[in-house]
């Protein structure tokens, strides 16, 4: 299995999406207000960093979790399941 395939598999991708697109708002915002209250330009460069980094530990968690109706649960990876059987460790 390729690793894209293993991704959206895993609805990574899904979640990559969510993310720049959730943070692409508070950004387009800040642009807006930030200026008129006087705010200084690093203020928005901070903003945008903080948002770069909690990106990847974003990706991370959603690859090695999966969100059920019965709370969060750790994946089982497909390669664990052919090699384990039902056992899945």
């Amino acid at each position: 299995m390729s690793l894209l395939a293993e991704l959206r598999r895993r609805c990574v991708t899904r979640m990559a999406e969510s993310c720049l697109v959730g943070a692409w708002l508070p950004v387009q915002v800040a642009g807006t207000f930030l200026p008129v209250f006087g705010w200084r330009a690093w203020v928005m460069q901070t903003r945008i960093g903080e948002l770069a980094i909690g990106f990847i530990p974003a990706l991370l968690f959603s690859c090695a979790f999966e969100l059920t109706p019965q709370g969060l649960e750790r994946r089982i990876s497909a390669v664990s399941v052919a090699n384990h059987g039902d056992r899945g460790t």
